[in-house]
């Protein structure tokens, strides 16, 4: 194999494997059966930090000015870890001072952080399951028993939270989100596929290329 052919299969390689997986975590809070339900679930790309012992609890709250915390799940000390990040963009939103759920469980999931008030602003972080992986699923709940979006100051909307690999995105709902349907199985190609079929495209134009230098006189 020349190196032009292999040159142009390197290339295809590195397309057909281009699959743009994008990884986020989003949030959801609601109110249901005089509760308020928070869900968090996607993935995490945590491969432009260093993991250390997270040491906080789940709560959810901001002042405004130093101090901003969201986090979900079950939550042992020492048993998940915390990422510096920090955060390039960032919406910080109720409830002020802060609450803690009555109940939480599933994976640990969520950020904290300090604002520009704080004597170390800029120092913020996200929690993930001990041992985490970037691109694994997480997926955590916290519940606020007799609570209501109002009397925990949450407004309606969507709030952000963007760092250099990924973001987290809230969604305070006015109702419970809506199940996605289960689509039904269709026979679709799969990257492999597309792999494939983009190699045999390339293989047949070198082997063109070929054919027409060796017909030049």
């Amino acid at each position: 194999m020349d190196h032009m052919t292999l040159k142009v299969l390197l290339t295809i390689l590195l397309l057909s494997q281009s699959s743009g997986l994008l990884a986020a975590i989003t949030v959801n809070f609601y109110e249901q059966g005089g509760d308020v339900v928070a869900e968090a679930s996607g993935s995490l790309d945590v491969s432009g930090g260093t993991a250390v012992a997270g040491t906080d609890v789940p709560f959810i709250g901001t002042n405004s000015t130093t101090y901003f915390g969201y986090i979900f799940g079950a939550f042992l000390p020492g048993a998940q870890d915390q990422y510096r990040v920090p955060f390039t963009s960032e919406q910080p939103f109720g409830p002020d001072p802060g609450s803690r759920p009555t109940s939480s469980s599933g994976d640990t999931v969520g950020i904290a952080g300090a604002l520009s008030g704080s004597v170390t602003p800029d120092a913020d972080f996200i929690y993930v399951p001990g041992g985490y992986t970037s691109g694994d699923p997480v997926s955590g709940s916290s519940i606020w028993s007799g609570a209501s979006l109002a009397s925990l100051t949450l407004v309606p909307g969507s709030y952000t939270f963007t760092y250099a690999e990924d973001s987290i995105t809230f969604n305070v709902l006015t109702s419970p989100p809506t199940p996605t349907p289960t689509p039904t199985p269709t026979p679709v190609p799969t990257l492999s596929t597309y792999g494939l079929a983009l190699t045999a495209i390339g293989l047949l134009i070198v082997a063109g290329r070929r054919l027409r230098t060796r017909r030049q006189p």
